[in-house]
């Protein structure tokens, strides 16, 4: 469970999802509900929670193809430049010869 149990309210549910630590508010919904399982307003409040975490997952797994094309992007720079240093390199002693 998340926390010291006596802090563990709908209200710091809401406090933690606010924040986007919907995982965090999940848990406590899911702790108020095995304790108040009539209570229809954190079965909802529950739901929408799980709902937005798997929001956030999916917006995650959205970018790691932005990340990894960037790093490869990067990679390429970098080799570019080395290329272009190597090349600026050559050129006084080509013109010796």
């Amino acid at each position: 469970m998340t926390g010291n149990a006596e802090f563990n309210t709908a209200t710091m549910a809401k406090i933690y999802a606010d924040q986007g630590l919907y995982h965090k508010a999940a848990d406590i919904y899911r702790q108020l509900l095995a304790e108040n399982p009539d209570h229809g307003d954190l079965s909802d409040s529950l739901a929408a929670v799980e709902e937005k975490a798997r929001g956030q997952r999916k917006k995650m797994t959205d970018l790691i193809p932005l990340l990894e094309e960037w790093v490869d992007l990067l990679i390429k720079y970098r080799r570019l430049r080395q290329l272009k240093d190597l090349r600026l390199e050559k050129k006084p002693t080509d013109s010796i010869l």
